[in-house]
C-alpha cells in the first residue's frame, strides 16, 4: 500500500473519530453547548455536578433508547414532545436512584428545581430534532458518550467554582482558599463556563494540529 494510500486512511479514520467522539472534541457542552442552563444556575460545587450528572446519565441513556423506538412509529412533529414526555418517566428512576444516595432535602439544596427541569432540557432531549434511526446499542453507546462528556463538563465546571468560591474540594479545605463569592453566582457560572469552553476549545485546535502534522511526517 502506497503512502499516499496510508496517509488519507488515517486521516480518513481520525475524522471518523472526531465525528463519533461525544467526550473530547464534540463534548456536548464546551463545543455543542448542551445543558448550559443547570451548570450555570444549579452546579456551583462537585456534590451538586454530581448529582446532575447522574440524573443526565439515567435520562439521556432511556430517553434516546425509547425515543428512538417510539419515533419510529409517530411524526416527526411529535419527536420533541415524545423526548420529553420520554424524560419526564426517566426522571422517576433518576430521583430513586439519587434518593438512595442522598436525601430529598440535600438534594433540594444543592440543585433545587433544576433537576426536574432537565426533562425539558437540552442535553436529554436535543437528540429528538436528528431523524437519525439507531440499533439499540447505537442508542445505548451514544446516550453514554454524551453523558460521559456532560459529566466531565459539570466536574470541572463544578469544581473550579467550588474551589474559587467557597475555598473547598468536595467538602474538605482546597489549597486554594478562594472566597470570590461571585463564582457562586449566576455571574460566575457564566464566567467559570465561558473560560473552560475557551481553554477546551483552544485544546481542540492544539489536538487537531498535533495529528494533521502527525498525518504530514507519516
Amino acid at each position: 500500500m502506497s503512502k499516499d494510500r496510508k496517509r488519507s486512511r488515517l486521516n480518513l479514520s481520525i475524522e471518523e473519530f472526531r465525528k463519533e467522539d461525544l467526550i473530547f472534541n464534540n463534548n456536548p457542552v464546551f463545543v455543542s453547548g448542551l445543558g448550559l442552563a443547570a451548570l450555570i444556575t444549579a452546579v456551583d460545587s462537585v456534590r451538586s455536578a454530581f448529582i446532575i450528572s447522574v440524573a443526565v446519565f439515567i435520562m439521556s441513556i432511556i430517553t434516546r433508547i425509547i425515543g428512538n423506538i417510539v419515533c419510529k412509529y409517530i411524526p416527526e412533529r411529535l419527536w420533541i414532545m415524545s423526548y420529553a414526555l420520554i424524560a419526564c418517566m426517566a426522571y422517576i428512576p433518576s430521583l430513586l436512584v439519587l434518593e438512595r444516595m442522598y436525601s430529598l432535602n440535600a438534594i433540594r439544596i444543592a440543585v433545587g428545581i433544576y433537576l426536574p427541569m432537565l426533562v425539558a432540557d437540552s442535553m436529554v432531549i436535543s437528540r429528538a430534532e436528528i431523524p437519525l434511526r439507531e440499533t439499540f446499542m447505537q442508542s445505548t453507546v451514544f446516550g453514554l458518550r454524551s453523558a460521559v462528556g456532560f459529566t466531565i463538563a459539570a466536574f470541572l465546571v463544578g469544581s473550579v467554582r467550588e474551589v474559587l468560591g467557597k475555598g473547598t474540594f468536595i467538602g474538605t479545605p482546597a489549597v486554594i482558599h478562594g472566597n470570590l463569592k461571585i463564582f457562586l453566582t449566576v455571574c460566575g457560572g457564566f464566567i467559570t463556563l465561558s473560560l473552560l469552553s475557551a481553554l477546551w476549545q483552544r485544546l481542540i485546535s492544539i489536538s487537531k494540529s498535533f495529528s494533521a502534522r502527525g498525518g504530514d511526517d507519516k
